[in-house]
């Protein structure tokens, strides 16, 4: 591929969409060559330009090398610039310079619509959208249309199956960088929103939002059937499930359906036998986590059984277990609640 000493094609090498275009350069040799490229059907509502520097990954294309090298950081996973006055870090330095902003008190784009402010014109632009109801963007595939060209990207994988994503340290991979980003919390423990009412941290700040709640007592999201009130729009949604009766959610592996994702999800475990919710108090492992929280609440009532050379004390719902102290290596035998130590070279240690 010819690398073009331009940043955009002349008025005069534009065609028509479909078309190919067709770039002439000459060499250091001054031999000539064509370089032919077929231009690629664009979204519409873009604009048709050689976009000749393409990303192997996920397809993307870009007009300048620069712009691909930039891409290529997000499927790495690198942001080699950092926020002095937070944790966040970002891949383009642009990207930084406009974070920052976030800092600021001022809100220096304001709709005229309502009384919003925004820190930056691009997300004022977006706002408008939603007064406006314009969704300039289309989908090829299906109906739908959406505000801007990043959403429409998102969505077409849903059609294809494609997740450019992956995590470095799992097998996962993911449609969006955001949602990489956000799985990536779950190996690192980090959990950057905190309530300022609380103590309470969360990974998502859409679980913060939820959390705040709590503490107002608002629930602004009604059932128009039954008047049930919500904290959350998307369980709302899921309760009005149990009124039309949809199940939107089906098993690829047999025919049944489901009203939410969580569900489906559990189902498929059934086929595949996963089970990856383990109980800490025992060895036995389960499909979902309600499962768990039932099983857990059978630890409550057991009685604890304590090596009488440490501190530590073990669970066991049968009358007769073998029982290992690794801090003392003994073999204890529990049998109901007395606890007789065996291989105890030394019988004084019980004394102490």
């Amino acid at each position: 591929m010819v690398t073009p000493a331009y940043g955009g094609p002349e008025p005069w090498q534009i065609k028509e969409e479909g078309e190919p275009v067709k770039v002439k350069e000459e060499n250091d040799d001054d031999d000539q060559f064509e370089l032919k490229q077929e231009a690629e059907e664009p979204f519409k509502g873009s604009t048709d330009l050689a976009k000749p520097f393409s990303c192997e990954r996920c397809g993307k294309s870009f007009r300048q090398k620069q712009h691909l090298t930039v891409h290529l950081k997000t499927h790495a996973g690198e942001r080699p610039y950092s926020c002095d006055l937070c944790n966040k870090s970002f891949v383009q330095r642009a990207t930084l310079t406009r974070h920052l902003e976030v800092h600021a008190d001022e809100k220096p784009y304001s709709c005229t619509f309502c009384a919003k402010s925004f820190q930056q014109s691009l997300n004022l632009t977006h706002h408008l959208k939603t007064h406006t109801g314009e969704k300039t963007y289309s989908c090829d595939l299906c109906n739908k249309s959406f505000k801007d060209l990043s959403n429409l990207a998102c969505h077409r994988r849903t059609h294809t199956g494609e997740k450019p994503y992956s995590c470095q340290l799992c097998e996962k991979s993911f449609r969006h960088s955001q949602t990489l980003t956000s799985h990536l919390r779950t190996h690192t423990g980090e959990k950057p929103y905190s309530c300022d009412l609380c103590d309470k941290s969360y990974r998502y700040s859409s679980n913060l939002a939820s959390h705040r709640k709590t503490h107002l007592g608002e629930k602004p999201y009604s059932c128009e059937v039954c008047n049930k009130s919500f904290r959350k729009s998307h369980d709302l949604t899921r309760h009005g499930r149990t009124h039309t009766g949809e199940k939107p959610y089906s098993c690829d592996m047999c025919d049944k359906s489901f009203r939410d994702l969580s569900n489906l999800a559990s189902h498929r475990r059934t086929h595949t036998g996963e089970k990856p919710y383990p109980c800490n108090m025992c060895e036995k492992s389960f499909r979902d986590s309600s499962n768990l929280a039932s099983h857990k609440r059978t630890h409550r009532n057991q009685r604890q059984y304590p090596c009488k050379l440490c501190e530590e004390t073990f669970m066991r719902s049968g009358e007769l277990t073998r029982l290992f102290c690794f801090k003392h290596n003994l073999i204890m035998y529990a049998i109901f609640d007395y606890l007789k130590p065996l291989n105890i070279k030394n019988s004084s240690l019980l004394d102490n």
